[in-house]
């Protein structure tokens, strides 16, 4: 589960307007990192069933986010080489959106679930998403 999260970011597109109707590309991945690590929370604290139940709605909005229109493909937010979400660049601002600390921490919790040769690309990817907080 952490590892299919987290590899998601690898296109990440702001959210924008797109023939007259606003998309939420950079939000629903946002919400599919949180609700990544609500599940794993879940089963770590003993319910495995409910965690369950919902991964089948993290599958499926996985599936949607892919739909994006291809004609944005060509668009992308990239991240330096040795982006870190630890940076202290990204924590010494201040945030109003509430997933400009929900997103790094339960990002973060993931990234203990992924082998070691994996993190640190997956790591960059999230910095991808970070650098379009507010």
């Amino acid at each position: 589960m952490a590892c299919r999260a987290l590899s998601e970011l690898d296109h990440v597109l702001p959210d924008q307007h797109v023939d007259g109707q606003y998309y939420f590309f950079a939000g629903e991945l946002e919400h599919g990192i949180t609700h990544a690590h609500a599940l794993i929370e879940l089963e770590r604290l003993g319910y495995a069933q409910l965690a369950n139940l919902g991964q089948g709605n993290h599958r499926l909005q996985t599936k949607l986010n892919r739909l994006r229109p291809q004609a944005l493909m060509a668009q992308g937010i990239d991240a330096p080489a040795k982006a870190s979400i630890t940076e202290s660049a990204y924590w010494s601002r201040l945030y109003e959106d509430p997933h400009a600390i929900k997103v790094p921490y339960a990002a973060m919790a993931l990234l203990r679930h992924v082998p070691v040769e994996r993190r640190g690309d997956l790591e960059r990817d999230v910095c991808k998403l970070l650098s379009l907080m507010k």
